[in-house]
């Protein structure tokens, strides 16, 4: 079952993510927990996670499901740049400042968007229907 209402774990974003990538391959003949260490390497290997942040049945944030999305299209030495960006979200002085920069690339890329009253609401738990959406949007970059 999808249950898109559900907060979707850093091991699922995972798997439903790399397949996006198309270039990891699940090999479901494996055990979980040899699959779930096997996709970590790929990640960590790939830059899209480091070692440290690591949390497979961590729930995931608004503000990092960008930060990993922007990582996989390439652009975190762009997005570690301080002082350059413009975050338009009202909430913006709520995101953690090393991550503006991934917000805004993701916002200008149309991966992300604010709700009705303008917000980002970065520590807001991400579901996996709102992880569908992500996915779709980075899909069309």
């Amino acid at each position: 079952e999808f249950k898109p209402n559900e907060n979707i774990t850093q091991k699922d974003f995972f798997l439903l993510f790399s397949k996006a990538l198309g270039d990891y391959w699940y090999d479901p003949s494996l055990p979980e927990d040899e699959e779930v260490e096997r996709l970590y390497s790929y990640l960590i290997r790939q830059g899209i996670v480091k070692a440290e942040e690591k949390d497979p049945d961590a729930d995931v944030s608004r503000e990092d499901a960008v930060k990993f999305i922007i990582r996989a299209l390439k652009y975190d030495k762009v997005a570690d740049i301080k002082g350059i960006f413009v975050c338009d979200f009202n909430d913006a002085d709520a995101i953690n400042p090393d991550l503006i920069g991934y917000v805004a690339i993701a916002s200008g890329l149309r991966i992300i968007s604010g709700d009705v009253n303008g917000n980002f609401n970065p520590q807001k738990l991400l579901t996996r229907g709102q992880t569908a959406a992500l996915i779709y949007n980075y899909l069309q970059k």
